[in-house]
């Protein structure tokens, strides 16, 4: 199995391409964590930081593969610069 990983990552910059797939993808799951872990410590109510969380979670599945076609159409720079 690792022969295989080796020829995978033998081509020139996908190493570098994965890793950097890898360590922006860490923040999105953690988010969840975080809005339950702060929503529960300063209003001491798990309902509501279930329900944030939920919602947070809906709106990523839902908008995410809109600005996936979005920066495939447009490229990376031109996408992120339309949205702000």
């Amino acid at each position: 199995m690792a022969g295989r990983y080796r020829e995978l990552f033998s081509a020139k910059g996908s190493l570098a391409f994965s890793g950097a797939g890898l360590i922006a993808r860490i923040p999105v799951p953690m988010m969840g964590i975080g809005i339950i872990t702060m929503l529960a410590r300063t209003r001491g109510d798990y309902g509501l930081a279930g329900l944030v969380s939920a919602a947070f979670t809906l709106s990523m599945a839902l908008l995410g593969p809109q600005v996936s076609r979005l920066v495939d159409r447009r490229g990376q720079g031109r996408a992120g610069s339309c949205c702000r």
